[in-house]
């Protein structure tokens, strides 16, 4: 044998080729001739970290370490052992130690600065990032691992720019590129974010995290087949990837397959069970599900309200004041401050609020505004971005506003901050609007709605306590500039056309076997079902279940994209009659349908979700649209469809209707719920 320096040497050559095998042996060689050499030990080590044995890694690492006590690289590697083990405040005490013996090693600053991140000490961990910055300028990690940080603090253009600094340090810097594509897509330039994700791609095919997040930026366009895909292979390479689990779980969903969903889910809960958002979208995916019982739904919301609630209860300040009769400050949090469905709902409550009786904040956990947040922003008293706070940092601000009542407005839907309201910052706390079930939450006081969606006398399904606003739960605000209603299509095409413009998931077989029921009952009637993620698979699924029920494929048309559509609301200009879902029924598509002259056809369902529609419906007075049993809906869309006259004189006045009715009313319904929150307040004043 050569000598064991020789020996080591060669060892090291083959370490940094990459074959760990090789190095190893001759590794384990050295030490039987010497079972106290140091390199042998610690590099066995880092073949062990390298290898995912983080314990066998932190055994030989720290035998290395008491042999050579003052070697910086040691305790360097000791600190990424732990930190990969978990053992956080041990990584940093091996961080430290490393720079206690060497202070001027850029790269344990820089691995110092990473175990922080960890620990969600963005500030101490920044600080570190540009230590090692300056000990040596050319060094591209602490860039890139300076952009992670600053996403997760919200500052994205600071993300964007570190990322091109790593970029142009090293061009092939795959987890750079990956990091600025997360930058821009968060900032809604998604064709660019896309572009970046390819390229983190190309020089990194097996990069899990990258196939992972590029699906995310695919899934929005339609593209869940492409999307599918890439999930599939992120979890090829990294089967134990809660992320890749829960991102395919909403790929499936979207494309329909609900059990699929769920299991994908649940699988990402199993490996992560902190990873409360997986568990919200298993709740979210229930909703949609027929098989789903009232009393399953409750018990998985109360488990999630359960299982996440167990955190140190700040609550408001102890000296809130509880003067009843005083102005309220009210705060709305939601990820939804954009262009999005909720904003319909929301902007006539932030106009007509009276500033005398309410301050208006708005919590916006919103990354990329756009001009319906600039039209919120404008109407809102106080205007708060929560984008990069942490659940303590947002229940603080919160708390230092001196909320009276918090309101969410996004239960368990994307993006929730549903776990700030945990922390109870505000004395009283509301959900509303957002999300069609209970949250779970014990700390959540009320839930709003009406005696339509959630009759009185029945079981209450909910955690909160049910306050009825008296003229509906909703307002709405109509699309400005919307297209104008174009008469009757059945008066030119001598047929009806049936129309949905529902998500996937809310297709389910229930669903369709009415409508095939109402297409054989109408011979002549045409049935258009329209939504960008019609395609592929999830395309494929919908015909499929169309022909199994005897549907000839001349009767229907399934549609993702149309050549010279000027808008969304354009598609109903080619519906005679839109059919609702069930057992989720389709608020905010109501709301759009009659807006452009579409009556609704709806099922009144037998929980809260359901019974949006009837709602809706009611408030413009169109209960004679309300079905109570499968076979009154298909009747009351045959019966009005077959009155074309009177169909064509609805649709050409549904506008002016709706724009009258209690659904538009801003000014007359907004005081109600004035008055619902003075109630609520004075309640806890006197408790």
């Amino acid at each position: 044998m050569a000598t064991i320096g020789d020996a080591l040497m060669n060892a090291i050559r083959l370490h940094q080729a990459g074959n760990l095998q090789g190095a190893e042996a001759i590794y384990r060689q050295i030490l039987q001739a010497d079972p106290m050499q140091p390199d042998a030990l610690h590099f066995l080590g880092v073949i062990a970290y390298q290898v995912g044995k983080h314990d066998i890694a932190i055994d030989f690492m720290k035998k290395s370490i008491e042999l050579t006590p003052l070697n910086e690289a040691y305790h360097s590697n000791l600190g990424l052992a732990y930190q990969a083990a978990g053992r956080l405040d041990e990584a940093v005490a091996a961080n430290r130690e490393a720079l206690r013996i060497k202070p001027d090693s850029p790269q344990a600053y820089n691995n110092l600065g990473n175990t922080l991140a960890d620990q969600g000490k963005l500030d101490e961990a920044s600080v570190c990032y540009e230590r090692a910055m300056r000990l040596l300028p050319d060094f591209p990690d602490p860039y890139n691992n300076l952009a992670v940080a600053r996403q997760k603090q919200g500052k994205l253009k600071d993300a964007e720019q570190l990322c091109l600094k790593a970029i142009r340090l090293k061009p092939d810097y795959s987890e750079a590129h990956h990091n600025l594509a997360t930058a821009i897509l968060l900032q809604g330039r998604r064709d660019e974010a896309i572009e970046q994700f390819h390229t983190a791609l190309r020089l990194k095919p097996n990069y899990a995290e990258a196939h992972s997040n590029l699906a995310t930026a695919l899934q929005p366009q339609g593209k869940l087949d492409e999307a599918e895909e890439h999930l599939r292979e992120a979890l090829r390479i990294q089967p134990k990837l809660p992320d890749a689990n829960n991102n395919l779980g909403g790929i499936l969903q979207s494309q329909g397959f609900l059990d699929e969903a769920s299991a994908c889910y649940r699988a990402a809960l199993a490996l992560q069970p902190d990873y409360s958002s997986a568990f919200s979208n298993i709740l979210l995916n229930l909703n949609y599900d027929p098989k789903t019982t009232d009393e399953a739904l409750f018990a998985e919301h109360r488990d999630w309200g359960n299982r996440y609630s167990r955190v140190e209860r700040m609550g408001p300040a102890p000296d809130h004041d509880r003067n009843p009769n005083r102005r309220l400050r009210i705060g709305y949090a939601s990820p939804d401050l954009s262009w999005h469905p909720v904003c319909h709902f929301l902007e006539p409550i932030l106009a007509n609020h009276n500033p005398e009786q309410v301050e208006s904040f708005c919590y916006a956990e919103v990354s990329a505004p756009d001009v319906m947040t600039a039209q919120l922003k404008s109407l809102a008293h106080q205007w708060r971005s929560t984008h990069g706070l942490n659940d303590y940092q947002m229940a603080d601000m919160i708390r230092a506003d001196r909320i009276d009542i918090l309101v969410d407005l996004a239960g368990h839907t994307a993006k929730s901050r549903l776990r700030v309201f945990t922390h109870k910052p505000a004395p009283v706390q509301v959900t509303w609007l957002g999300y069609p079930c209970t949250t779970g939450l014990l700390t959540m006081d009320y839930l709003l709605t009406d005696a339509i969606v959630d009759p009185p006398g029945e079981i209450a399904w909910f955690t909160e306590e049910l306050i009825r606003l008296p003229n509906g739960f909703c307002c709405y605000q109509p699309p400005r500039g919307a297209i104008d209603v174009n008469p009757l299509p059945a008066k030119q095409a001598g047929h009806i056309t049936f129309g949905s413009m529902h998500n996937v998931p809310r297709l389910n077989g229930q669903v369709l076997d009415l409508w095939c029921a109402l297409l054989r009952a109408m011979p002549s009637a045409r049935l258009v079902i329209f939504r960008n993620s019609l395609q592929g698979k999830s395309r494929e699924s919908i015909h499929r279940q169309l022909l199994e029920r005897g549907m000839d494929p001349a009767r229907f048309d399934l549609l993702f994209s149309i050549k010279g559509l000027s808008s969304w609301l354009d598609m109903y200009n080619r519906f005679d009659i839109s059919l609702d879902t069930f057992p989720w029924s389709g608020h905010t598509t109501t709301c759009e349908s009659l807006w452009m002259g579409v009556p609704m056809v709806t099922l009144r369902g037998t929980r809260h979700a359901g019974r949006m529609v009837s709602s809706v419906l009611t408030q413009v007075g169109l209960t004679d649209w309300i079905a109570e049993t499968p076979e009154q809906y298909v009747e009351i869309a045959m019966r009005m469809g077959q009155d074309v006259d009177k169909l064509a004189e609805m649709r050409a006045s549904l506008r002016e209707r709706v724009g009258n009715s209690p659904l538009c009313d801003g000014k007359n319904f907004t005081p109600t719920v004035e008055a619902v929150y003075r109630e609520i307040w004075q309640r806890w004043c006197g408790s």
